[in-house]
């Protein structure tokens, strides 16, 4: 039963970390994306 548990601790905090990466990357495309429509302006 421990080990269930800490395995869902982990899993959580897997999931956390991984949302987090998205919101990152996804800021970052967007950063990208902004530069490049400067450029053309």
């Amino acid at each position: 039963m421990k080990n269930e548990l800490k395995r869902l601790r982990i899993l959580r905090a897997l999931q956390a970390e991984c949302a987090a990466l998205a919101g990152l990357a996804n800021k970052l495309e967007n950063d990208l994306q902004g530069k490049r429509s400067d450029k053309a302006a």
